[in-house]
């Protein structure tokens, strides 16, 4: 389609003015109903079990401990729960290449503790207290023995 008229033009431009617009205007939105769902969860009593499983549909006792599987397995199950997470909205935090064998216990005691599912947002999920010494992906593994000495 060729325009050839300056009206045409402003009522383009216009158009994608209010587009932009538009999408601010959801993602303020979005914001606000994300905040206004952790504000009721904070402020109502929990129902009697709300963890990870509880959502996801599984018991603790359906995942084999780590040493009944191979690290190939535990690698192929941990991206698994990383992705199950994510489609709850659940970001772990965790090191960069960390072994599946370290990580797989963590998520399934994470997986234990209290925790709403935000509809829109994300929740991150530390693992780690940003001490060296008591790092809980050890030391081979930990990044803020990195950033200490950056610092320091």
């Amino acid at each position: 389609m060729l325009l050839t008229s300056q009206d045409e033009w402003e009522v383009i431009e216009q158009q994608t003015l209010m587009s932009s617009e538009s999408e601010q205007v959801t993602e303020n939105l979005d914001f606000e109903r994300g905040t206004a769902e952790m504000e009721q969860w904070r402020d109502e009593k929990p129902p009697a079990r709300q963890d990870m499983y509880y959502h996801f549909g599984f018991k603790p006792e359906q995942f084999p401990s780590e040493d009944r599987m191979t690290d190939a397995e535990l690698n192929g199950i941990v991206s698994a729960l990383c992705r199950l997470w994510a489609a709850y909205n659940f970001t772990p935090v965790v090191p960069k290449h960390v072994s599946g064998r370290v990580l797989y216990p963590l998520l399934l005691t994470r997986m234990c503790e209290p925790t709403f599912v935000m509809t829109r947002g994300n929740i991150g999920v530390e693992f780690c207290s940003y001490e060296p010494k008591q790092c809980p992906f050890g030391e081979e593994w930990c990044d803020c023995k990195d950033w200490d000495s950056e610092v320091g």
